[in-house]
């Protein structure tokens, strides 16, 4: 695999912490709009004490999660490691 797209692929990843870090702390603060606030994972999940959990929501993460773990695996069984 080519060193450069492993460096876009971290890249990546932490501008995408980065984003919902900033848009958790800083959302209001900055007059964000709705639709950016909802692209956070952390704009779906419920406040706690659950006054109404809803489950579809949680569902949701932990589906997307599951995809992003399983492609993350498959991509590490290509890698060339020496094992």
């Amino acid at each position: 695999m080519n060193m450069f797209l492993v460096g876009q692929a971290a890249v990546v990843g932490w501008v995408a912490v980065g984003y919902c870090a900033v848009i958790a702390l800083f959302a209001d603060s900055f007059d964000v709009p709705g639709w950016a606030q909802r692209a956070s994972p952390f704009a779906h999940t419920p406040q706690v004490p659950p006054a109404h959990l809803a489950p579809a929501p949680l569902i949701a993460i932990v589906v997307v999660a599951a995809a992003a773990m399983g492609a993350g695996y498959l991509g590490l069984r290509r890698r060339d490691v020496g094992y």
